[in-house]
C-alpha cells in the first residue's frame, strides 16, 4: 500500500459485519492517522515547519474566511522582515522591545507579529468622539453630568 502515489485513498472498505461496527469505526480511525502521517512524512521540511500554524489558522478561521492563505508560506515573525520595515528606526525600536519582553517572558520564538496601530488609532477616534458626543449633549441639554451621576449611584 505503501508504494502506490495516492496511498489507498481510492480503496473500498468492505461491508461491515453486525457487531463489529465499533471495531471497523476504530479500525477506519488508526487507517487515517496512518495514512495522515504518511502524507506529513512526505512533505518538504519547509512545508513542515509551518504546519502547527496553518492547522491552528484553519481551525480559527474555518468557514469564516474564503481565502485564509493556506497557499501562502508562513513568515511569522513579519515585523522582523526587510518588506515590512517602513523605517530603519522601526526595526530597532521593535528588536528592543523584543528583547524587553523575552527578559520577562520565558519563550524562544515569535509566533506572529505585524502592525495593528491603525486598529488603536481608529479605537481612540471612536472613543473621543463618544466622549466629545456625551460632552455635547449634556451642555446642549442643559444637564449637569456630575450631579446626574452622583444621583444614579445613590
Amino acid at each position: 500500500m505503501e508504494k502506490r502515489n495516492n496511498l489507498c485513498n481510492a480503496i473500498k472498505w468492505p461491508i461491515t459485519p453486525s457487531g463489529f461496527e465499533n471495531f471497523t469505526d476504530k479500525l477506519k480511525q488508526m487507517y487515517e492517522i496512518w495514512r495522515a502521517n504518511k502524507i506529513i512524512n512526505q512533505m518538504p521540511l519547509v512545508l513542515k515547519e509551518s504546519l502547527k500554524e496553518k492547522l491552528a489558522a484553519f481551525h480559527a478561521l474555518e468557514n469564516k474566511r474564503r481565502e485564509w492563505g493556506y497557499l501562502r508560506s508562513w513568515k511569522g515573525d513579519y515585523l522582523n522582515l526587510d518588506d515590512e520595515i517602513k523605517s530603519p528606526s522601526q526595526r530597532y525600536d521593535y528588536l528592543l522591545e523584543l528583547d524587553n519582553i523575552r527578559r520577562n517572558s520565558n519563550f524562544t520564538k515569535v509566533l506572529f507579529s505585524s502592525y495593528i496601530q491603525v486598529l488603536i488609532y481608529l479605537l481612540i477616534f471612536f472613543l473621543n468622539l463618544i466622549l466629545g458626543l456625551i460632552i455635547y449633549f449634556s451642555i446642549y441639554l442643559n444637564i449637569n453630568l456630575i450631579s446626574s451621576l452622583t444621583v444614579l449611584k445613590v
